[in-house]
Formats: structure tokens, sequence, C-alpha cells
């Protein structure tokens, strides 16, 4: 799972303290809490946003010892009875609200009913074994003064598309949504790149393009990367600009040289690797100065 969070505080830093998903079915007040993995671990220090920045979190859900939730538990140690009890409530009529609107308007039709016919247990899974057909994200927050609160991601998938391409990477691109042109400007740009198969590991290597009034500094292609199953690595890269505008950093071309037996629907090598990109835009806005 991806989570991109971004601060809309006026003047204040907010923490993230918590994220975690819950799967429950339709008209039940049973919940299961699903373990949830961060990939990239920062060494256990909370996330604090700025006004106006934003992070993207990159988990893995795990189908295996959920806890069951039946009243007003909660893992928070802070939170007072009657605090617990609030947030299981709101949580679920928010969840009842976007049921109800999913029905209404016909969209994602399948997921509601799997989610309305199943029992929140180990047998309410989809195509992936041990999970849910749908969950929600749970992401509570602190601010100064002593200020909390929760923001919701309702009803997520636990699938992949079925028209996604057998590419056996998951990719995110870190990097600032503006900059101001300055002389020289160079901007840091952080890809993360995780293996998304579980069968085994994954060689492979990328090349960043670059494009008019765009450059990519150091080497434009990498070394071959081998990554274990479920493992993820990161790396730093800088994008030089000459003029302001906007561009799309999502330049990058993944060729996979290795994977599992049974990972792809043909055999990869050096010598023939696989090539995948991922079409999904990553703007940047670069602003003339002044």
């Amino acid at each position: 799972l991806a989570c991109t969070l971004e601060s809309r505080a006026v003047a204040e830093a907010i923490e993230i303290t918590r994220v975690h998903c819950v799967a429950a079915a339709r008209g039940s007040d049973a919940e299961e809490v699903l373990p949830l993995e961060e990939c990239a671990p920062d060494g256990g220090s909370q996330l604090r946003l700025a006004c106006g920045q934003s992070a993207q979190l990159l988990f893995a859900l795990r189908g295996a010892s959920p806890d069951l939730m039946t009243g007003d538990e909660d893992s928070s140690p802070t939170t007072s009875s009657s605090g617990k009890a609030t947030k299981r409530r709101l949580l679920r009529a928010s969840r009842a609200a976007e049921w109800s609107s999913m029905a209404r308007d016909g969209r994602a039709a399948g997921s509601v009913a799997s989610a309305a016919s199943a029992p929140p247990t180990a047998s309410a899974s989809s195509s992936l074994a041990g999970l849910p057909s749908c969950i929600d994200l749970v992401i509570e927050w602190s601010a100064e003064g002593g200020r909390t609160g929760e923001v919701y991601a309702l009803q997520v998938p636990c699938e992949r598309p079925a028209a996604a391409p057998p590419c056996p990477l998951d990719v995110h691109i870190l990097a600032p949504d503006s900059a101001t042109l300055t002389p020289g400007l160079t901007v840091p740009v952080t890809l993360r790149v995780r293996n998304a198969s579980s069968a085994g590991p994954v060689s492979f290597y990328f090349v960043a393009d670059p494009q008019p009034e765009m450059a990519w500094l150091g080497c434009e292609r990498s070394e071959v990367i081998r990554l274990p199953a479920l493992a993820a690595q990161t790396r730093e890269l800088q994008a030089y600009f000459a003029s302001p505008g906007v561009f799309n950093l999502n330049r990058f071309r993944f060729f996979v040289v290795s994977m599992p037996p049974g990972a792809g629907a043909v055999p990869a090598s050096e010598q023939a690797p696989l090539a995948f990109n991922f079409p999904v835009d990553r703007l940047i806005h670069v602003r003339e100065s002044g």
C-alpha cells in the first residue's frame, strides 16, 4: 500500500502518530485490525510535516494474526475510554456513509458486495490469501497545543488491478511539489523501488531519461540491483532545471534481468531484459524567482 499524506495546516506542523488498517463487514460492529508493516522504516521517529509538506509512505499488509476489535479497544494509551468509543463510532459512521455512496452511484459494486457478505475473519479473503477484499486506512495525527485527530481512506481494495502489467516492482517517486528557479537549481528526487514478489529475488536496472530544460546529474543508468523478496531500496538523484515550467519527474524506465520462475510470462536476462515504465505523472512546478 502506498499512502500519500499532505499537511493542510495553516501555520503549524503536524505529526503522524500512527497508521493502521481495519477490515469490517457491513452491518457488523466487529472489526479486524490487520498487521501493517512499514517497508522503509525511518528509525522509529514519527513523521513530522510542516505546512504544505507532503510525504509518501509504503506499507506491506500482512494477512496473518489479525487483532479482532468488537468494542472500544484502541492502542493509544493516552486516549480515554470515551475518546476511544467516539473514534470507533466516527469510523463506523464514515464507513457506512461510504458504503451508501458506493451503492447509490454503482461505484465498485463488487467490492461493496464482498464487504457486505463476508465476515471480518481470515476467511473473508480476496485473491490475496488471508486478506479481505477491502480495508480502511486510519491515519492518526497530533498538532501543537495537544490537538489530535484522524483521517480515513475508506474501502481501499486489497488487490492489484487486473489489467496491470506483470511487473514485479513497485515504484514510488518522492520530490517537492514546487521549487523556485535559481542559477544552477537542482532538486533532490528520491526513487524507492520494492520487489513486490514474495516468490524470490528480482534483479533490474533503471534508466533516467532527460527532457528539454531538465537533466539528471550523475549517472543516468544504474547498475544491476538485486532485491530479495518484498525488499525495498532507495536511491537519491538530483534533477537540474534550466528554466521555469511544469515538469514530469517520472522519466524512469526499468529493465528486469532476473526474477523467480513463474513471476512473469517470459524469462528475463541481461541480454533480453523485460522493460517496464509506470505511466503516472509526478509533476513539479518550477517558478520564476521574484
